[in-house]
């Protein structure tokens, strides 16, 4: 059975009770590897969020968007192109922050584990001139 975390946006990190979040997670890995000995790989899977910015388009642009209007609240008389810059400079300190917290949580309980995001990074090989299969 697949368990999804979702949040808003990253930067809402900072209003949500980091605690909280990693006693889910805790909960999550260890009903999901049971032994606290096992050694093999264990991956976190994030595919439904983009923690990269730059790489949310089609039905991620959402979070592009509320990060600029979350910037936009915060800084109401910066340009366009500021706030554009501040808020993906948010996004990503926030989503690293996020990420950095939840592997450092799985690595506690299960520091024999191998572990590894699902989907991160990001392959965006169609975009260029990627010639390969």
């Amino acid at each position: 059975m697949r368990k999804t975390l979702s949040i808003l946006i990253s930067q809402h990190f900072k209003n949500i009770s980091i605690y909280n979040h990693l006693v889910v997670v805790g909960k999550q890995i260890k009903e999901a590897i049971t032994d606290g000995n096992f050694n093999g790989i264990a991956v976190i899977d994030i595919e439904q969020w983009r923690p990269l910015y730059e790489m949310n388009w089609g039905e991620k642009i959402v979070y592009k968007k509320q990060s600029v209007i979350l910037a936009q609240s915060k800084y109401p008389n910066l340009s366009r192109e500021e706030i554009a810059a501040i808020a993906e400079k948010e996004f990503n300190e926030a989503s690293k922050a996020f990420f950095t917290k939840t592997l450092e949580k799985a690595i506690e309980l299960r520091p024999k584990a191998h572990w590894g995001l699902y989907d991160f990074p990001f392959c965006n090989a169609g975009a260029g001139n990627y010639g390969g299969d």
